[in-house]
């Protein structure tokens, strides 16, 4: 929350658990960098 009022993208480095991908979408993260976008894609509903 403080980085978005300041105007500051948050990207989260190397996150392969499906659950976490799914936290850290939902919390409004910028981009999630990892080894299984098919899997980040498919939690996501995107894949």
């Amino acid at each position: 929350e403080t980085c978005a009022v300041a105007s500051l993208a948050v990207n989260a480095w190397t996150v392969n658990d499906p659950a976490r991908i799914v936290e850290l979408a939902d919390m409004g993260v910028a981009g999630i960098v990892t080894d299984v976008p098919d899997v980040a894609l498919a939690v996501l509903g995107r894949g």
